[in-house]
């Protein structure tokens, strides 16, 4: 998909007063969605968390975290987690919007931020919290035909999940799900 295509499509999306507070007792969280620009295609920016972390090791995550106490908004929370994380300044980042928060098993309400980054930029991960990060195109990752269901184990049991295998390894869960709340949003 062109950058221009997305940026226009995600802009004509229109949710009015997108809820960034879950009614039931949840841990608020956000997350960036960084959108680039690379030769007029939109791809996504995505993390990989370090394998020797005790919460969600080795996964593929988009940069983010929880809401601190000092925090104006959950897109303070999700561009302070960014420069945390990539060392990304505010200044590279361009807000779109957002789209509905997503509710965790593990007990948080995360709020997906859309936004686009100047590219090329210069990332610089925080070892502590991330191991590598890379891009996908928007339009491979909208294909149905690369997503598929997976048998992952989680807590000593065998759970199926919907995900899509990377350069990093598998993208499921609660990333895979704001990708595709995305895409309907787009599409």
């Amino acid at each position: 998909m062109r950058f221009a295509e997305f940026v226009s499509r995600f802009m004509l999306y229109t949710q009015s007063g997108v809820n960034t507070y879950s009614p039931m007792k949840l841990r608020q969280s956000a997350v960036l969605v960084p959108v680039v620009n690379i030769d007029d295609q939109a791809h996504l920016l995505l993390c990989k968390r370090p394998t020797y972390l005790k919460h969600h090791p080795g996964q593929i995550c988009f940069p983010g975290g929880k809401v601190d106490p000092d925090d104006r908004s959950v897109v303070h929370t999700a561009l302070r987690e960014c420069h945390e994380e990539l060392d990304i300044p505010v200044e590279n980042v361009t807000i779109l919007g957002q789209i509905e928060p997503i509710d965790t098993t593990t007990g948080f309400s995360i709020s997906p931020i859309i936004a686009t980054l100047n590219w090329p930029l210069s990332i610089k991960p925080n070892p502590g919290e991330v191991e590598a990060t890379f891009l996908i195109s928007l339009e491979e990752a909208m294909k149905p035909s690369n997503w598929s269901q997976i048998k992952v184990p989680v807590k000593h049991r065998t759970i199926t999940v919907n995900g899509k295998m990377t350069e990093q390894g598998l993208l499921w869960g609660a990333t895979a799900k704001i990708m595709h709340n995305l895409f309907e949003r787009i599409s």
